[in-house]
């Protein structure tokens, strides 16, 4: 069996068992965007919602994004004390919400954008907007998060031919007590106050470019002290290269604030006449056409002035682009995607590196975030499948997520963790015992001890079988895996069926049960576990269901949700599918589909209407598709003919098979399988056909 997720031995340190919690508040359909760690032990958690809309003159109701607060006690509860009893604040619009921290004072601030014409306004610093634009937006809210003291859009107010928006991407506290936000915006009415180095009229060739990035500053009460813009206008674009007409664009991505108030921001730019300073480490773009560079700039405590700005890189992809952190010394730990990951360490003056290491290059690199430890150490998170990443000889390398330290030298690692794909999506956070969390946007956190090693057994994941990835939760007849050490015995295995097709429910002195239901087990080893969620599982949907395992390391257990999670199989080698060919055979590289014919997929997460633990289906059953609503689309959005969807003969009950219609011309299509229940709309992993 494949093994999904890495185990982390760190040398030094005294071992620490690790804890995985399922933080999403039996809320569904979330996006977890931060947490925030209390004294008392809970978990605030910041997020968006997914929910029904108003319904419109047509009779629809069209989903939108609520901004969503909530309070997760260390047993694991939702504290119903905390926050609105909905866990969402906001308009009627879309509120997204994108960073969030708690102040020295105990009040939640978040930022994010808006197209709420009705959000809720606490003595504001602009009051109104363009009716259905987006607009920035900042939340101050008391340390019960259920009073406003203050909340503002964050935008500008006339009205244009064009479609221009504000947004707010990032926010921190200075050691002045003082809330510092960052965010872009190609409103050429936005706010900026006298004095500042960054106006609409100052900036380079006036406000031509299409986005810009905006910084202000604001007291504890919520007074405006300064904003300022930053960015140019002019794009990296020789003559008769085509993009002519193609305005520079500015995205920031991350602010730091010191004691003093001088703040140091970060993102990336298209703009060759972006402001930098003499002497820096980069003053020339020495980017591609219309491609994009770093930057980091710092600047005065009242934005008067740049006190230095680079340019800082080239060739940056995807995003998050360029994330920092900055040290005691005023020294600039940076994580940047470019056409590889780079790790380095700029001097505090702005002028010279203290190294950079390149991290190597893989598709699936993404950046999470970065933080300073007690130490000063940066830890860096992310994912990546680069054979180019450094390791060290006592981790095991089984996952793409990472969490990195580097030593003083940046050539070699000091701190690593690898885990599997879904474990870091946001900016790793460490609480006041020195714990490190790792929280993913659907709601999982996994706390590590510090630099412990992981040599203690305990859960690290859980997810669905078909994904290999972090899950949300569990449902009946869904077949999940475990992850972690010390799980069972190494000489587990595969358990052998039982006469009339049933798999045990106890292995190689192992047990699972969930909501105290014996599981059949599918395989068991010492670091994975493959179960079925029993049919007939007490699962309290307002509750959080126990899984538990019974085994060589004694007792171990997670609390997880009652919450479908669908997913569709891969074979060895994800992004493709597991699937066959319109004539019975295994679709491969070697063996394709041809266009338009007729593939089967499998997966696991439905909602079944019944179901026997642990058989295998012995004939077809089309499932409900009320209870269901499947749907499967192409990369394009196109909708596929679905010929059926039910029960797979040969394979165990909770498995279902799709039967799919390929596009006639698409070659090695990605499919992804839609399904609306009782909970909401659910997405599935996309996977790939191989068809030629």
């Amino acid at each position: 069996m494949n093994s999904f997720f890495l185990l982390v031995l760190l040398a030094g340190g005294l071992a620490a068992q690790p804890n995985l919690q399922f933080v999403n508040g039996l809320f569904a359909n979330i996006d977890a965007q931060r947490v925030i760690p209390l004294g008392d032990g809970s978990h605030v958690i910041i997020g968006n919602q997914t929910l029904p809309g108003p319904v419109t003159a047509e009779g629809n109701s069209p989903n939108r994004s609520a901004l969503l607060i909530y309070s997760i006690s260390a047993a694991g509860t939702r504290d119903l004390n905390f926050g609105p009893s909905s866990g969402t604040i906001g308009g009627s619009g879309n509120d997204v919400a994108s960073d969030a921290v708690v102040d020295s004072r105990g009040n939640f601030w978040v930022v994010g954008r808006t197209d709420s014409d009705d959000f809720p306004l606490v003595n504001p610093i602009v009051s109104q907007k363009v009716a259905y634009r987006a607009s920035g937006f900042v939340l101050e809210l008391d340390p019960t998060a259920r009073e406003i003291l203050f909340s503002s859009y964050l935008g500008g107010h006339q009205a244009s031919m064009l479609t221009p928006y504000s947004t707010a991407t990032n926010l921190t506290e200075g050691g002045n007590g003082n809330l510092y936000l960052l965010g872009n915006t190609s409103e050429s009415d936005f706010p900026t106050t006298p004095g500042v180095f960054g106006t609409s009229a100052s900036l380079v060739d006036g406000f031509e470019g299409q986005l810009y990035n905006w910084i202000m500053q604001i007291s504890p009460a919520g007074a405006l002290q300064y904003s300022t813009l930053l960015g140019g206008s002019e794009s990296n674009c020789p003559t008769g290269n085509g993009c002519a007409a193609v305005p520079a664009l500015n995205f920031a991505s991350a602010i730091t604030a010191d004691s003093a108030g001088n703040v140091t921001v970060a993102g990336v730019t298209s703009a060759q006449d972006f402001p930098v300073t003499a002497g820096v480490y980069q003053e020339q773009c020495q980017c591609a056409p219309s491609s994009f560079t770093g930057f980091i700039s710092r600047i005065a405590p009242d934005a008067s002035h740049l006190i230095w700005s680079t340019y800082f890189g080239n060739m940056y992809l995807g995003g998050p682009n360029l994330l920092i952190a900055a040290d005691s010394s005023g020294n600039v730990f940076t994580l940047g995607h470019q056409q590889d990951v780079v790790a380095a360490k700029l001097r505090s003056d702005g002028v010279a590196l203290l190294y950079m290491t390149d991290l190597g290059s893989a598709d699936d690199a993404k950046l999470a975030g970065i933080v300073l430890d007690s130490n000063g150490d940066a830890l860096m998170a992310g994912t990546t499948s680069s054979p180019q990443f450094p390791g060290l000889p006592i981790v095991f390398a089984f996952g793409n997520d990472f969490v990195l330290a580097l030593d003083p030298t940046g050539s070699q690692p000091q701190i690593l963790y690898r885990l599997t794909t879904g474990s870091v999506t946001q900016p790793p956070v460490i609480d006041a015992s020195g714990n490190l969390l790792l929280l993913s946007a659907p709601g999982s956190l996994l706390e590590l001890s510090g630099k412990a090693p992981l040599s203690q057994p305990g859960i690290l994941a859980l997810g669905n079988s078909a994904t290999y990835t972090m899950g949300t939760g569990i449902f009946p007849g869904e077949l999940v895996s475990l992850y972690g050490p010390g799980l069972g015995p190494a000489s587990g295995g595969v358990p052998e069926i039982a006469p009339g097709g049933t798999f045990p429910t106890q292995f190689a002195g192992v047990e699972v049960t969930v909501a105290g239901t014996p599981a059949p087990l599918l395989y068991v080893g010492s670091n994975q576990i493959n179960f079925q969620v029993p049919f007939e599982a007490p699962m309290n949907y307002a509750a959080f269901p126990a899984v538990q395992v019974n085994g060589p390391s004694g007792t171990l257990t997670v609390l997880t949700n009652a919450l479908p999670a669908i997913g569709l199989f891969y074979a060895a080698t994800p992004p493709y599918a597991a699937a066959l060919n319109q004539d019975g055979s295994v679709n491969s590289a070697t063996n394709p589909a041809q266009p338009g014919s007729i593939v089967s997929l499998f997966g696991t997460g439905e909602v079944f209407e019944s179901g026997a633990d642990g058989t295998i289906a012995t004939g077809s059953a089309p499932l409900s598709q009320p209870d269901n609503r499947f749907q499967v689309f192409d990369s394009f959005g196109n909708e596929l003919t679905l010929l059926y969807a039910g029960a797979a003969p040969g394979l165990i009950d909770g498995v279902f098979q799709l039967n799919v219609q390929l596009p006639p011309q698409d070659l090695d299509p990605t499919l992804t399988l839609h399904s609306v229940n009782i909970f909401g709309p659910e997405l599935s992993n996309s996977v790939q056909v191989y068809a030629h």
